[in-house]
């Protein structure tokens, strides 16, 4: 169970796996999502790709009838990924992530 003040009253979280968002992110992450909010350009998303990739990315597109979206990475070793937005099954913003820091056992 995690505690947030999203306003989406769908919101969930998922926790991150992957490298792709290092060094700002990382893998045990817990991002809180927003599925009945649009994504802007320049906001942190997950979405699914109709071939069944699930992606932790910043989303950056152009106007809203265009076309193409790139989603990028923090960690260089990822390259953009061009993606046409018929291409995405759904895409949610992030609102907040949690990070744990201790590292250790609970009393």
């Amino acid at each position: 169970s995690v505690s947030t003040d999203c306003p989406d009253k769908d919101a969930f979280g998922l926790e991150l796996r992957g490298d792709s968002m290092e060094p700002k992110f990382s893998p045990g992450d817990v991002l809180i999502l927003m599925p009945e909010s649009e994504p802007r350009a320049g906001s942190l998303v997950v979405l699914r790709l109709n071939e069944g990739d699930v992606l932790f990315k910043l989303f950056n597109s152009g106007a809203s009838n265009d076309d193409l979206v790139t989603l990028t990475s923090f960690n260089p070793a990822y390259a953009a990924i061009p993606v046409r937005r018929k291409e995405i099954q759904w895409v949610y913003p992030v609102y907040e992530v949690l990070r744990k820091t201790w590292e250790g056992p609970v009393l």
